[in-house]
């Protein structure tokens, strides 16, 4: 579309600098052939690299939010800390009601799940308490 437009506005524009027909021609397809590559790249931007960036910024943000209720409310109370969690991405921007964002948030509290059991912080859920004498 955009190299049916520069074509159309050749003899127009050559008429209108009274210039040479034959010595502009090289120049407007060279135009716009750059047009459609720019459309082109535009495009497959677009398509491909702009999800990869928002699944980035959405990990990043569920991370944060979970380690922000996290610390503001502990541990226990989980469908509070949920509720809030969707509550601060909702206000980041994020449409809470998608699974990517749901599935987002719980990734990220399972990670935070395994450090907390990495660092001792947190027991391993299923397994007893072997200091009550159930193993």
């Amino acid at each position: 579309m955009m190299l049916l437009l520069v074509f159309m506005m050749v003899p127009g524009v050559a008429l209108a600098e009274e210039m040479n027909l034959a010595g502009m021609i090289p120049t407007y397809l060279l135009s716009g052939i750059l047009a459609a590559c720019a459309v082109l790249i535009g495009m497959l931007f677009r398509r491909y690299i702009c999800p990869v960036l928002d699944s980035i910024g959405l990990k990043i943000d569920a991370d944060t939010a979970v380690r922000a209720v996290e610390v503001l409310i502990g541990r226990g109370n989980g469908e509070t800390k949920w509720k809030l969690a969707l509550n601060r991405l909702q206000k980041r921007g994020w449409n809470v009601d998608t699974e990517s964002v749901r599935s987002a948030v719980r990734a990220a509290w399972s990670m935070l799940d395994t450090e907390m059991i990495l660092i001792g912080e947190k027991e391993v859920p299923g397994k007893e308490n072997p200091e009550n004498g159930i193993e």
